[in-house]
């Protein structure tokens, strides 16, 4: 069953509504970057972890509340240590698409999951974050940059960080890179014993790091500039993946479960569309219901809250994608992909009512 009206995680969706409110490409010059202090923020589905028979353990206190921290809870901070080096590629002080081309962040952390049916136990004291080849599970149309939460003495890659959104800041040195959605790789899941827990997202994570210049190139052609008014906006919902639950109430396997999943959206028109952050009019928001085929009729069972977007990706799922964004707005031919982690924080959340399709505006 999925809850008709807790507003506590989103309802996952077969139907998505996405309201925008308010050859070869040509050789270019890129700035090479790297990550090498800071810190990376995980937040781990405990509750989540627990319904499906795993235990958590992370050493040190979870972070308090604060203004600046728009991950929900519980939430731990992993110190980044030095000889760290993640790069990727910038030009025009922005992030182009394709997220790490190298390099690892090594990270101060300990934890521990414990099988509760067998008393598996699998112990994590020298996390990296780094780019490899991974073998996708199908789970998700688009998953962005291939960069892993893994053990660095082992290998063994822990999750996937998938759908990432780095989003770089030129005259700052610093990045951000957006929910890191956590996905159970197969690898490790088959190691722990447990094989049916391969493509579960088991919460997220934000990189939060100090940049330095690696190598530079001069630039051959001057920064694109935005067109948000010569032409037509059309935003289409380009995929959809990846339901699963992501919170439950009641005793299993009765009780109510929240779910979420992965969408995509699509920019098909002729103009680049805003994508802002609330509480600037011009964001995008997504809504979802969720319905049943029984005895030849529809039924809805569930109801979603609204999504509010916040970033916009520069993938290519929908197109090729000539023109990075900074994030701010959705470019022409672009696509950009919200996981199953972020469509259910509650801190991006809204009540319905809010927003009015018929005027097109966020009331």
């Amino acid at each position: 069953m999925v809850s008709r009206h807790a507003p506590r995680l989103v309802v996952s969706t077969l139907a998505l509504l996405a309201f925008v409110l308010g050859g070869l490409s040509p050789a270019r010059a890129e700035d090479v970057c790297a990550v090498r202090t800071g810190r990376v923020i995980f937040h781990f589905n405990v509750p989540l972890l627990q319904d499906l028979g795993v235990d958590l353990t992370v050493a040190g206190q979870p972070l308090p509340d604060d203004a600046d921290m728009l991950i929900q809870s519980p939430r731990w901070d992993f110190p980044i240590r030095r000889g760290s080096d993640l790069r990727f590629r910038a030009e025009h002080g922005r992030a182009l698409a394709g997220g790490s081309t190298g390099g690892s962040l090594y990270l101060d952390g300990d934890v521990t999951l414990r099988d509760r049916a067998s008393g598996a136990l699998s112990h994590f004291t020298d996390f990296e974050i780094t780019q490899v080849a991974t073998e996708s599970d199908g789970s998700s149309a688009e998953d962005g940059p291939s960069i892993v939460l893994r053990s660095r003495s082992s290998g063994l890659v822990f999750c996937e960080l998938v759908s990432s959104m780095f989003n770089y800041s030129g005259a700052a040195h610093a990045i951000r890179v957006h929910y890191m959605n956590a996905r159970i790789s197969k690898a490790w899941a088959e190691s722990f014993g447990r094989p049916e827990l391969a493509g579960w997202v088991i919460g997220g994570g934000e990189i939060r790091g100090d940049v330095s210049l690696v190598t530079s190139a001069p630039t051959l052609h001057a920064a694109y500039q935005p067109n948000f008014v010569s032409g037509f906006k059309d935003v289409k919902l380009g995929a959809l993946s990846g339901i699963q639950q992501v919170g439950h109430v009641g005793t299993i396997p009765t009780g109510t479960a929240a779910v979420s999943m992965a969408t995509t959206s699509c920019n098909i028109g002729t103009v680049d569309v805003p994508w802002l952050a609330p509480m600037q009019t011009d964001h995008p928001v997504i809504h979802m219901a969720l319905y049943r085929l029984l005895n030849g009729r529809f039924e809805q069972i569930g109801i979603s809250w609204m999504k509010h977007g916040f970033f916009a990706q520069s993938n290519t799922l929908c197109g090729s994608c000539p023109d990075a964004s900074d994030g701010s707005y959705l470019a022409i031919g672009c696509s950009d992909t919200y996981g199953v982690n972020n469509h259910g924080d509650r801190l991006y959340l809204g009540p319905r009512e809010e927003v009015n399709p018929y005027k097109r505006v966020w009331e």
